[in-house]
């Protein structure tokens, strides 16, 4: 911001406005921040500088509050998302789990006596996921076998936050 911090910021572009504004939330050293689409009109290299200071304000303990569209920069240091249709809260993304991979299959009514301790997420789309690194191998076993015999089609996949929104928007 060297470059330009001395000029009206009437002449600013909207990146440099955002640097700036992201500037003074950072300036202000409060625990807890709020902001809205910071990463808009950044180009890739501010978009890093930004995300490697979120990253360094989590490991300070700041609660960062954030809207955004960008998802893959979202799943870098978000540790919460939240999906919001009509001002509503229609998914709540714990993006610290380390898991990746998701049994993915189209809900049945049938498969509840087997999925009694296991979270599953429901899309609007009836399509229900499984975080496979929070089940046991033998309770893996039960539902893919279940799913077999009942001729119900799945797929293990890798879900990041643009396919998670993609499925509940796309």
């Amino acid at each position: 911001m060297e470059s330009y911090v001395s000029r009206k910021v009437e002449t600013y572009s909207l990146g440099m406005k955002q640097r700036l504004c992201f500037a003074m939330v950072v300036a202000a050293n409060t625990p807890v921040m709020l902001l809205d689409e910071v990463m808009n009109g950044l180009d890739q290299q501010n978009v890093q500088l930004i995300s490697q200071v979120l990253l360094d304000l989590r490991s300070q303990n700041k609660l960062i509050i954030m809207a955004s569209h960008l998802l893959q920069n979202l799943q870098q240091y978000a540790d919460q998302v939240l999906f919001l249709k009509d001002g509503k809260i229609i998914e709540d993304f714990n993006n610290k789990a380390e898991t990746e991979r998701y049994l993915e299959f189209k809900s049945s009514a049938l498969l509840t006596d087997i999925l009694n301790n296991v979270e599953v997420q429901t899309l609007p789309n009836k399509t229900s996921l499984i975080a496979i690194d929070n089940i046991n191998q033998e309770t893996f076993n039960q539902i893919t076998n279940y799913l077999i015999k009942n001729n119900i089609s799945f797929s293990v996949t890798k879900m990041s936050l643009e396919n998670l929104f993609n499925k509940f928007y796309g």
